[in-house]
């Protein structure tokens, strides 16, 4: 969608050049015309010379009117593809599994996860305290505009169609290994942490 969006915006930007010549409001095929009609009106040139302008100046009007139809085309397929686009995604039914919330503003804040579990509750994780929580609870703490400074930056889907996430997966047993040993040296730490030592 991105992609169709950018090159969509970079054609309106070359159409929109054509329309708008050197942001006289006139366009570039009007100006080739008036210029074509100074030079017959003035005699600015004659003969050959005249010819060959003239004739240049009218093939560039032609070809000036083409390359806006042809953006005009291009711009409106590009509608298409992204409106394609959009009922296809429409098509896929998400469901919002887990809410990242910042409490506080751009130089500090904390942050707290809400995530919705397969006995479908939400489920409130702040650093120790985790506990459940209403969707009402979860959506007052998103939806930013409030004095707490709480507002959600990162909402995460699954697939409603989806298996539950954990049904019939196996984790690997070197995998299995890895993360057991991290949580045997992560309890190593919390053991030998000293709250008298912090500066």
């Amino acid at each position: 969608m991105a992609a169709l969006r950018a090159e969509r915006n970079e054609k309106e930007k070359q159409l929109k050049n054509l329309n708008d010549f050197l942001g006289s409001g006139q366009k570039v095929e009007t100006v080739l015309a008036a210029a074509s009609k100074a030079i017959t009106q003035f005699g600015l040139l004659s003969g050959e010379q005249y010819d060959t302008t003239n004739a240049a100046l009218q093939t560039a009007v032609h070809c000036a009117q083409q390359k806006a139809a042809e953006l005009c085309s291009q711009i409106t397929e590009l509608n298409n593809q992204m409106e394609k686009v959009w009922e296809d995604m429409q098509q896929v039914p998400y469901m919002l599994r887990a809410v990242l919330v910042h409490d506080g503003d751009a130089s500090m804040g904390h942050y707290i996860t809400y995530t919705f579990n397969e006995s479908e509750q939400w489920i409130k994780f702040n650093d120790i305290d985790v506990q459940h929580v209403t969707e009402q609870q979860m959506l007052h703490d998103s939806m930013g505009g409030t004095a707490s400074g709480k507002m959600a930056y990162c909402l995460i889907y699954t697939s409603a169609t989806a298996l539950p996430m954990m049904d019939g997966i196996s984790i690997p047993e070197e995998l299995a290994k890895a993360v057991r040993a991290d949580n045997e040296r992560f309890q190593e730490e919390l053991d030998a942490w000293d709250p008298t030592r912090i500066c």
